[in-house]
């Protein structure tokens, strides 16, 4: 997650719908096992520091609120984050936390209800009491999102520039991916992505050669034609389907309103992770992968995903095999 100063000064949305500035990327392809340099890997651990710091504050003002309410619940911050989380400990996980602590201290539905309606100030929680991915959800919008009694803002500090977390990606044996959110199921679009010529145009300009979507927040008509143009401009294409609640997404990819894909979609599919196989075969045998100082070789696509193809069917083979 990077912030780009400038961007958010003049209020342009990038592929996070809710806040200017903020930019999501990811690293296909990364070195296995995990290496980077001691600079990386510092900056890194520096940002999780500095990102744990908030959620630690969090939960400091959500004690103070459960205790100004006669509400019977506290947490220890360390003991969640090594309860429910690894090295990055986040909202979720204290929605989490919290959804957990109701349904120990509340056995009955009703009791449950009762008492997130006390945590919401008043308000009855949408949600049926089964449903722990909505619950958790309601949570951190009535608790933890800007207005609700234990949110605290994010620190600069706990955020890299652009070319910073580029960098890291490159670092890490990875290729640099944007994350488009194109129309995010309700047809709209950010500002820095409503234009997908000049969208194309600023990630060439930075280098950056490779995208991904999540097809099920997605008109497969819009998402049809983006594709097709990033393809034919010979970037490297993923999809996903955003496994990050607890929600029980199917995990097949399909566009929004369960459309599927069709084949053109499923083989630049393929084709994408076919060149972060080929790159990721060749980075592990020490050999120069689809970056060369960084920048991605276009030209050389084709060859890649012929090699990509080759390394997953042998280890589907290998695979096979062994089992």
């Amino acid at each position: 997650m990077a912030l780009q100063n400038d961007l958010q000064a003049a209020g342009i949305r990038v592929n996070d719908p809710s806040n200017p500035g903020r930019t999501y990327f990811s690293g296909k392809g990364l070195r296995q096992p995990a290496k980077m340099s001691e600079t990386s890997f510092k900056k890194v651990k520096d940002l999780q520091i500095e990102s744990n710091r908030q959620t630690y504050e969090m939960v400091d003002k959500l004690n103070a609120f459960f205790d100004e309410n006669s509400i019977d619940i506290q947490f220890d911050a360390a003991e969640v984050q090594n309860r429910l989380a690894k090295n990055l400990f986040r909202e979720r996980h204290i929605a989490q936390a919290i959804r957990i602590a109701v349904f120990e201290k509340a056995k009955s539905e009703p009791e449950r209800k009762e008492l997130f309606t006390k945590i919401f100030s008043g308000k009855e929680p949408k949600s049926a009491m089964n449903n722990v991915a909505g619950l958790e959800n309601e949570i951190r919008g009535n608790l933890l999102k800007v207005g609700g009694a234990a949110f605290v803002p994010e620190d600069p500090k706990a955020f890299l520039s652009l070319e910073e977390v580029l960098q890291i990606i490159i670092d890490a044996g990875g290729i640099p991916c944007y994350p488009v959110l194109l129309d995010f199921g309700n047809a709209s679009f950010t500002d820095y992505e409503v234009d997908k010529v000049a969208l194309l145009n600023t990630l060439k300009n930075k280098s950056v050669f490779s995208i991904e979507l999540i097809p099920g927040r997605n008109n497969f008509n819009i998402l049809k034609d983006f594709v097709q143009y990033f393809n034919q401009n010979g970037f490297v294409i993923t999809f996903g389907t955003e496994h990050n609640t607890p929600q029980l997404d199917p995990m097949k990819i399909s566009c929004g309103g369960g459309i599927d894909l069709d084949d053109e979609l499923k083989q630049i599919n393929y084709e994408g992770t076919a060149v972060i196989a080929a790159h990721q075969y060749l980075i592990e045998k020490g050999k120069e992968g689809y970056l060369k100082k960084g920048i991605a070789k276009t030209n050389e696509k084709a060859s890649f995903i012929e090699l990509g193809k080759a390394v997953i069917s042998y280890y589907q083979n290998l695979d096979g095999l062994t089992n």
